[in-house]
């Protein structure tokens, strides 16, 4: 009894040590469009990426970023002129490829 004692106690020690890596998310502060713009224009973004399939322009304008709630609104907005171009690609057959809207993102190395 003693022996499960001291390893209950054990792994209790270590859960108490394990702490989880969290990071502060800062959320931009409206600068250009309300709130409520904001929103639709998050909403009308998501909707885009589920219908068209366009989610690889999100990843591209959130590299290095949380999501699409912590972009600024220029970016959110330039996002958002880019899934609507995107969307009209689609609908005429252009590869957005071929619309120029897939680029590179690498993190440049320092020397």
């Amino acid at each position: 009894m003693e022996a499960l004692a001291a390893i209950i106690a054990e792994r209790v020690d270590k859960r108490k040590t394990s702490q989880p890596k969290l990071r502060v998310i800062n959320t931009p502060r409206p600068t250009v469009i309300d709130s409520i713009t904001r929103d639709s224009v998050l909403r009308r973004i998501r909707w885009l990426r589920d219908q068209y399939n366009l989610g690889c322009l999100i990843a591209q304008a959130t590299f290095n970023l949380p999501g699409i709630d912590c972009l600024e609104d220029a970016d959110l907005m330039a996002l958002h002129r880019e899934m609507e171009y995107a969307r009209e690609c689609c609908v005429e057959g252009v590869s957005i490829e071929e619309a120029g809207l897939i680029r590179n993102v690498a993190i440049p190395l320092s020397d």
